[in-house]
């Protein structure tokens, strides 16, 4: 099954994690799709701040993601970093303009909390040039 007669079409965002070596030299068609542009600016520097945050809190020996070229940066946390940046960017105009309040919660009573409305209607007007994404290129 690893002829030039065979095409994949691989579903899974992270097919750079998988072992293709048996497909490589037989002239299979393997078409995938991925979530992270590892050549764009952005994504490298993010993946530079990561690997100094890396070196700084855990101790461990600095490893440059920014310029390994067997780098693989998997869908999920890339997602993740999207999603926590994205919130943190709606929080933030949030407390621009509205005054950020803590207020204890309840699981018993079904009182919502007054900014999340708003929090909802910011983390919507969150653009592209706004947050600096590492997916969906």
């Amino acid at each position: 099954m690893n002829e030039y007669k065979y095409h994949y079409l691989f579903t899974s965002f992270d097919l750079e994690t998988y072992d293709l070596e048996d497909f490589k030299y037989n002239f299979v068609n393997i078409t995938s799709f991925r979530l992270v542009d590892t050549a764009d600016v952005g994504v490298k520097q993010i993946l530079k701040d990561i690997g100094l945050y890396s070196h700084h809190i855990f101790k461990k020996p600095y490893l440059n993601l920014h310029f390994t070229k067997s780098t693989v940066l998997e869908s999920e946390p890339a997602l993740m970093f999207d999603s926590v940046y994205v919130f943190a960017i709606g929080l933030q105009t949030l407390e621009q303009s509205h005054s950020l309040t803590l207020s204890n919660i309840s699981c018993e009573d079904e009182n919502s909390w007054d900014g999340g409305l708003s929090l909802i209607n910011y983390l919507n007007a969150v653009s592209s040039t706004t947050k600096q994404e590492i997916t969906f290129y």
